[in-house]
Protein backbone atom coordinates (compact mmCIF):
# COMPACT_ATOMS: atom_id res chain seq x y z
CA UNK A 1 0.00 0.00 0.00
CA UNK A 2 0.83 3.30 -1.29
CA UNK A 3 0.34 4.69 2.57
CA UNK A 4 0.66 2.87 5.87
CA UNK A 5 -2.48 3.53 8.04
CA UNK A 6 0.28 3.98 11.26
CA UNK A 7 1.42 6.98 9.15
CA UNK A 8 -1.77 8.40 8.13
CA UNK A 9 -2.94 8.53 12.36
CA UNK A 10 0.64 10.15 13.02
CA UNK A 11 0.10 12.91 10.89
CA UNK A 12 -3.46 13.74 12.98
CA UNK A 13 -2.91 16.29 15.56
CA UNK A 14 -2.64 13.62 18.65
CA UNK A 15 -5.21 14.80 21.04
CA UNK A 16 -7.88 13.11 23.03
CA UNK A 17 -10.31 15.12 20.81
CA UNK A 18 -9.02 14.51 17.53
CA UNK A 19 -11.45 11.44 16.09
CA UNK A 20 -9.23 9.46 14.44
CA UNK A 21 -7.11 9.48 17.94
CA UNK A 22 -10.47 8.65 19.54
CA UNK A 23 -11.58 5.64 17.06
CA UNK A 24 -8.08 3.99 17.47
CA UNK A 25 -8.17 4.18 21.01
CA UNK A 26 -11.63 2.66 21.14
CA UNK A 27 -10.74 0.06 19.02
CA UNK A 28 -7.62 -0.82 20.91
CA UNK A 29 -9.57 -0.61 23.88
CA UNK A 30 -12.58 -2.50 22.62
CA UNK A 31 -9.84 -5.18 21.59
CA UNK A 32 -7.98 -5.63 24.36
CA UNK A 33 -10.86 -6.24 26.98
CA UNK A 34 -12.37 -8.90 24.38
CA UNK A 35 -9.12 -10.61 24.37
CA UNK A 36 -8.68 -10.78 28.10
CA UNK A 37 -12.12 -11.16 28.83
CA UNK A 38 -11.64 -8.06 30.73
CA UNK A 39 -15.29 -6.71 31.39
CA UNK A 40 -14.29 -3.28 32.90
CA UNK A 41 -12.29 -3.06 29.64
CA UNK A 42 -15.05 -4.04 27.42
CA UNK A 43 -17.44 -1.49 28.94
CA UNK A 44 -15.34 1.48 28.70
CA UNK A 45 -14.33 0.68 25.00
CA UNK A 46 -18.11 0.35 24.57
CA UNK A 47 -18.36 3.69 26.20
CA UNK A 48 -15.84 5.20 24.13
CA UNK A 49 -17.32 3.62 21.26
CA UNK A 50 -20.77 5.64 21.64
CA UNK A 51 -18.77 8.44 21.91
CA UNK A 52 -17.06 8.36 18.58
CA UNK A 53 -20.38 7.21 16.83
CA UNK A 54 -21.61 10.74 17.90
CA UNK A 55 -18.34 12.40 16.61
CA UNK A 56 -18.85 10.37 13.30
CA UNK A 57 -22.32 11.57 12.74
CA UNK A 58 -21.51 14.85 12.64
CA UNK A 59 -18.52 14.58 10.39
CA UNK A 60 -20.94 13.39 8.44
CA UNK A 61 -23.62 15.63 8.30
CA UNK A 62 -20.64 18.05 8.24
CA UNK A 63 -20.41 19.14 4.25
CA UNK A 64 -17.08 20.21 4.23
CA UNK A 65 -15.75 16.54 6.63
CA UNK A 66 -18.17 14.04 4.88
CA UNK A 67 -15.91 13.00 2.38
CA UNK A 68 -12.52 13.43 4.42
CA UNK A 69 -10.02 10.65 4.71
CA UNK A 70 -10.49 11.32 8.07
CA UNK A 71 -13.80 10.85 8.12
CA UNK A 72 -13.66 7.27 6.28
CA UNK A 73 -10.65 6.10 8.33
CA UNK A 74 -12.78 7.01 11.29
CA UNK A 75 -15.89 5.09 9.87
CA UNK A 76 -13.72 1.84 9.36
CA UNK A 77 -12.40 1.78 12.86
CA UNK A 78 -15.41 2.30 14.37
CA UNK A 79 -17.13 -0.54 12.07
CA UNK A 80 -14.18 -3.05 13.23
CA UNK A 81 -15.03 -2.15 16.67
CA UNK A 82 -18.48 -3.65 16.08
CA UNK A 83 -17.42 -6.40 14.77
CA UNK A 84 -15.71 -7.48 17.45
CA UNK A 85 -18.15 -6.04 19.90
CA UNK A 86 -21.10 -5.94 18.19
CA UNK A 87 -24.46 -3.88 19.48
CA UNK A 88 -26.52 -6.60 19.11
CA UNK A 89 -26.21 -9.88 16.50
CA UNK A 90 -26.80 -7.92 13.04
CA UNK A 91 -25.25 -4.69 13.78
CA UNK A 92 -22.10 -4.84 11.68
CA UNK A 93 -24.05 -5.40 9.09
CA UNK A 94 -25.80 -1.93 9.14
CA UNK A 95 -22.43 -0.14 9.81
CA UNK A 96 -20.76 -2.11 6.85
CA UNK A 97 -23.87 -0.80 4.48
CA UNK A 98 -23.11 2.97 5.98
CA UNK A 99 -19.11 2.74 5.10
CA UNK A 100 -19.85 1.39 1.97
CA UNK A 101 -22.23 4.46 1.35
CA UNK A 102 -19.38 6.82 2.56
CA UNK A 103 -16.56 4.65 -0.18
CA UNK A 104 -19.34 5.32 -2.99
CA UNK A 105 -20.03 9.23 -1.99
CA UNK A 106 -16.38 9.74 -2.23
CA UNK A 107 -16.33 8.19 -5.92
CA UNK A 108 -13.83 5.70 -6.71
CA UNK A 109 -11.29 8.07 -7.66
CA UNK A 110 -10.83 9.37 -3.97
CA UNK A 111 -9.25 5.52 -3.59
CA UNK A 112 -7.14 5.41 -6.76
CA UNK A 113 -4.04 5.84 -4.60
CA UNK A 114 -2.65 7.42 -0.90
CA UNK A 115 -5.15 7.00 2.11
CA UNK A 116 -7.95 6.46 -0.01
CA UNK A 117 -6.69 3.34 -1.61
CA UNK A 118 -4.99 1.93 2.14
CA UNK A 119 -8.61 2.50 3.84
CA UNK A 120 -10.45 1.03 0.29
CA UNK A 121 -7.86 -2.40 1.09
CA UNK A 122 -8.53 -2.41 4.25
CA UNK A 123 -12.35 -2.72 4.25
CA UNK A 124 -13.00 -3.77 0.98
CA UNK A 125 -13.42 -7.44 1.91
CA UNK A 126 -16.84 -6.34 4.00
CA UNK A 127 -18.49 -4.58 1.35
CA UNK A 128 -18.34 -7.75 -0.55
CA UNK A 129 -19.56 -10.39 2.79
CA UNK A 130 -22.28 -7.30 3.60
CA UNK A 131 -23.52 -7.72 -0.13
CA UNK A 132 -23.10 -11.50 -0.05
CA UNK A 133 -25.21 -11.91 2.63
CA UNK A 134 -27.65 -9.66 2.17
CA UNK A 135 -28.13 -11.14 -1.50
CA UNK A 136 -27.80 -7.65 -3.13
CA UNK A 137 -24.91 -7.05 -6.12
CA UNK A 138 -21.36 -5.00 -4.88
CA UNK A 139 -20.70 -1.37 -5.80
CA UNK A 140 -17.26 -2.83 -6.16
CA UNK A 141 -18.43 -4.95 -9.38
CA UNK A 142 -19.31 -2.07 -11.64
CA UNK A 143 -17.05 -1.22 -14.03
CA UNK A 144 -15.66 2.31 -12.66
CA UNK A 145 -14.46 0.75 -9.28
CA UNK A 146 -13.09 -2.67 -10.89
CA UNK A 147 -11.08 0.14 -13.26
CA UNK A 148 -9.56 1.49 -10.04
CA UNK A 149 -8.53 -1.43 -8.71
CA UNK A 150 -6.43 -2.87 -12.16
CA UNK A 151 -5.23 0.68 -12.81
CA UNK A 152 -3.57 0.58 -9.29
CA UNK A 153 -1.70 -2.75 -9.81
CA UNK A 154 -0.74 -1.62 -13.05
CA UNK A 155 0.77 1.59 -11.52
CA UNK A 156 2.52 -0.59 -8.57
CA UNK A 157 3.96 -2.85 -11.27
CA UNK A 158 5.49 0.06 -13.04
CA UNK A 159 6.72 1.60 -9.57
CA UNK A 160 8.40 -1.24 -9.02
CA UNK A 161 6.15 -1.66 -5.93
CA UNK A 162 4.40 -5.27 -7.36
CA UNK A 163 4.56 -8.75 -7.45
CA UNK A 164 3.51 -11.84 -8.95
CA UNK A 165 1.82 -13.24 -5.49
CA UNK A 166 -0.17 -9.52 -4.99
CA UNK A 167 -1.10 -9.77 -8.84
CA UNK A 168 -3.01 -12.73 -8.22
CA UNK A 169 -4.45 -11.91 -4.92
CA UNK A 170 -5.53 -8.63 -6.60
CA UNK A 171 -6.86 -10.39 -9.61
CA UNK A 172 -8.55 -12.85 -6.93
CA UNK A 173 -10.54 -10.07 -5.88
CA UNK A 174 -11.13 -8.35 -8.47
CA UNK A 175 -13.24 -11.91 -9.80
CA UNK A 176 -14.60 -12.26 -6.44
CA UNK A 177 -16.73 -8.55 -6.34
CA UNK A 178 -18.36 -9.82 -9.40
CA UNK A 179 -20.23 -13.13 -7.09
CA UNK A 180 -22.89 -11.40 -4.95
CA UNK A 181 -24.60 -10.01 -7.77
CA UNK A 182 -24.67 -13.29 -9.53
CA UNK A 183 -26.69 -14.69 -6.68
CA UNK A 184 -28.86 -11.99 -6.83
CA UNK A 185 -29.64 -12.83 -10.26
CA UNK A 186 -29.86 -16.41 -9.28
CA UNK A 187 -32.28 -15.40 -6.76
CA UNK A 188 -34.34 -13.40 -9.24
CA UNK A 189 -35.07 -16.37 -11.97
CA UNK A 190 -35.85 -18.83 -8.83
CA UNK A 191 -38.24 -16.12 -7.39
CA UNK A 192 -39.74 -16.22 -11.08
CA UNK A 193 -38.99 -12.52 -11.21
CA UNK A 194 -37.26 -13.30 -14.62
CA UNK A 195 -38.58 -15.83 -16.76
CA UNK A 196 -36.57 -15.15 -19.80
CA UNK A 197 -34.99 -18.08 -21.08
CA UNK A 198 -32.29 -16.16 -23.10
CA UNK A 199 -31.81 -14.50 -19.74
CA UNK A 200 -31.05 -17.52 -17.92
CA UNK A 201 -28.65 -19.22 -20.68
CA UNK A 202 -26.73 -15.70 -20.45
CA UNK A 203 -26.32 -16.26 -16.51
CA UNK A 204 -25.41 -19.78 -16.54
CA UNK A 205 -22.62 -18.91 -19.40
CA UNK A 206 -21.70 -16.10 -16.55
CA UNK A 207 -21.19 -18.70 -13.95
CA UNK A 208 -19.30 -21.28 -15.75
CA UNK A 209 -16.62 -17.98 -17.21
CA UNK A 210 -16.48 -16.90 -13.32
CA UNK A 211 -15.78 -20.62 -12.40
CA UNK A 212 -13.60 -20.99 -14.95
CA UNK A 213 -11.57 -17.64 -14.35
CA UNK A 214 -11.34 -18.55 -10.92
CA UNK A 215 -10.06 -21.72 -10.90
CA UNK A 216 -7.11 -20.69 -13.02
CA UNK A 217 -6.53 -18.88 -10.61
CA UNK A 218 -6.40 -20.69 -7.96
CA UNK A 219 -4.14 -23.14 -9.72
CA UNK A 220 -1.89 -19.97 -10.19
CA UNK A 221 -1.62 -19.27 -6.86
CA UNK A 222 -1.73 -23.16 -5.57
CA UNK A 223 1.56 -23.17 -7.57
CA UNK A 224 3.28 -20.36 -5.25
CA UNK A 225 1.98 -21.82 -2.42
CA UNK A 226 3.32 -25.16 -3.29
CA UNK A 227 6.84 -23.52 -2.34
CA UNK A 228 5.91 -23.40 1.07
CA UNK A 229 8.06 -21.43 3.48
CA UNK A 230 10.62 -20.87 0.36
CA UNK A 231 8.27 -18.64 -0.77
CA UNK A 232 8.88 -15.50 2.10
CA UNK A 233 12.44 -15.74 0.28
CA UNK A 234 11.85 -15.23 -2.84
CA UNK A 235 11.57 -11.60 -3.84
CA UNK A 236 10.65 -11.69 -7.06
CA UNK A 237 7.24 -13.66 -6.26
CA UNK A 238 6.58 -11.80 -3.18
CA UNK A 239 7.81 -8.35 -3.51
CA UNK A 240 7.05 -5.96 -0.78
CA UNK A 241 4.77 -8.21 0.96
CA UNK A 242 5.89 -8.13 4.35
CA UNK A 243 7.35 -12.23 5.12
CA UNK A 244 5.03 -12.84 8.26
CA UNK A 245 1.96 -12.36 6.46
CA UNK A 246 3.36 -14.34 3.22
CA UNK A 247 1.59 -17.47 3.77
CA UNK A 248 -1.10 -16.44 5.23
CA UNK A 249 -2.54 -14.31 3.07
CA UNK A 250 -1.94 -17.21 0.02
CA UNK A 251 -3.54 -20.16 2.37
CA UNK A 252 -6.77 -17.56 3.13
CA UNK A 253 -6.87 -16.19 -0.93
CA UNK A 254 -6.96 -20.26 -2.08
CA UNK A 255 -9.53 -20.87 0.72
CA UNK A 256 -11.49 -17.58 -0.66
CA UNK A 257 -11.46 -18.73 -3.95
CA UNK A 258 -12.12 -21.93 -3.22
CA UNK A 259 -15.66 -21.18 -1.31
CA UNK A 260 -16.34 -18.55 -4.71
CA UNK A 261 -16.38 -21.57 -6.92
CA UNK A 262 -18.12 -23.38 -4.24
CA UNK A 263 -21.31 -21.09 -4.48
CA UNK A 264 -21.17 -20.19 -8.07
CA UNK A 265 -21.41 -24.73 -8.75
CA UNK A 266 -24.11 -24.54 -6.79
CA UNK A 267 -25.73 -21.65 -8.34
CA UNK A 268 -25.34 -23.65 -11.61
CA UNK A 269 -27.30 -26.58 -9.83
CA UNK A 270 -29.87 -24.12 -8.58
CA UNK A 271 -30.36 -23.36 -12.48
CA UNK A 272 -30.74 -26.79 -13.06
CA UNK A 273 -26.99 -26.60 -15.46
CA UNK A 274 -25.94 -30.02 -14.15
CA UNK A 275 -28.67 -31.30 -16.04
CA UNK A 276 -27.99 -29.29 -19.82
CA UNK A 277 -24.22 -30.67 -19.77
CA UNK A 278 -22.52 -28.39 -18.66
CA UNK A 279 -19.24 -28.97 -16.62
CA UNK A 280 -19.10 -28.00 -12.95
CA UNK A 281 -15.41 -26.96 -11.42
CA UNK A 282 -13.84 -28.37 -8.55
CA UNK A 283 -14.35 -31.14 -6.22
CA UNK A 284 -17.09 -29.63 -3.78
CA UNK A 285 -20.17 -31.91 -3.17
CA UNK A 286 -23.43 -31.36 -4.58
CA UNK A 287 -26.23 -29.32 -2.69
CA UNK A 288 -29.49 -29.42 -3.20
CA UNK A 289 -31.65 -25.98 -2.66
CA UNK A 290 -34.81 -27.54 -3.30
CA UNK A 291 -35.70 -29.26 0.52
CA UNK A 292 -35.94 -26.06 1.89
CA UNK A 293 -38.70 -23.16 1.28
CA UNK A 294 -38.50 -20.11 3.50
CA UNK A 295 -41.67 -17.68 3.88
CA UNK A 296 -39.22 -14.57 3.46
CA UNK A 297 -36.27 -13.62 1.94
CA UNK A 298 -34.18 -12.54 5.51
CA UNK A 299 -30.49 -13.25 5.10
CA UNK A 300 -29.03 -15.08 7.96
CA UNK A 301 -25.90 -12.78 8.50
CA UNK A 302 -25.98 -13.11 12.17
CA UNK A 303 -22.95 -12.58 12.88
CA UNK A 304 -18.83 -13.07 11.17
CA UNK A 305 -18.57 -16.40 10.65
CA UNK A 306 -14.53 -15.61 11.85
CA UNK A 307 -12.80 -13.11 13.35
CA UNK A 308 -12.38 -9.84 10.69
CA UNK A 309 -8.63 -10.64 10.01
CA UNK A 310 -9.55 -14.17 8.27
CA UNK A 311 -12.83 -12.82 7.05
CA UNK A 312 -10.49 -10.01 5.07
CA UNK A 313 -7.88 -12.38 4.10
CA UNK A 314 -10.31 -14.66 2.48
CA UNK A 315 -11.93 -11.72 0.43
CA UNK A 316 -15.55 -11.93 2.56
CA UNK A 317 -16.12 -15.58 0.93
CA UNK A 318 -15.64 -17.15 4.85
CA UNK A 319 -19.06 -15.01 5.43
CA UNK A 320 -20.50 -18.59 3.42
CA UNK A 321 -19.59 -20.80 5.74
CA UNK A 322 -23.31 -21.60 7.51
CA UNK A 323 -24.36 -24.22 5.00
CA UNK A 324 -27.70 -22.62 5.24
CA UNK A 325 -26.89 -19.39 3.12
CA UNK A 326 -28.83 -20.09 -0.59
CA UNK A 327 -31.61 -21.46 1.57
CA UNK A 328 -31.76 -18.05 3.29
CA UNK A 329 -30.46 -16.22 0.29
CA UNK A 330 -32.19 -17.72 -2.83
CA UNK A 331 -35.40 -19.54 -1.83
CA UNK A 332 -37.35 -15.81 -1.34
CA UNK A 333 -41.10 -16.76 -1.21
CA UNK A 334 -42.93 -20.17 0.48
CA UNK A 335 -44.98 -19.93 -2.85
CA UNK A 336 -41.68 -20.51 -4.74
CA UNK A 337 -41.28 -23.83 -3.95
CA UNK A 338 -38.51 -24.77 -6.51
Amino acid sequence: MEVNFMEFMRQQSDTPTNALVWAASTLCTVNRGQRDKDKPQVDLGRAMYIRGIRTLIQLIQNPRTVKSDQTLGVAVLLGICEMIDGSFEQSWLAHSSGIAALFQHRGPEAHRDGVGRTLLISFRAFIVADALLRGEPCFLAEPVWRAVIIQSMKQDNERGKGSELGDLVEFAFHEITLCPGLVARVRDILAGKIIDTNRKKLLVGALSTQISNLSKLHNKLSILFSHGIALESRPDLVGPIPRPVIHMLTKFTLQGIDMAIDLLNRLLRSLGAHQTGIILYGNHPKQSFNQTCLASDRIIGEKLMEGPDQLALSMGMLVLKNDQYLDNTLITKKNNCI
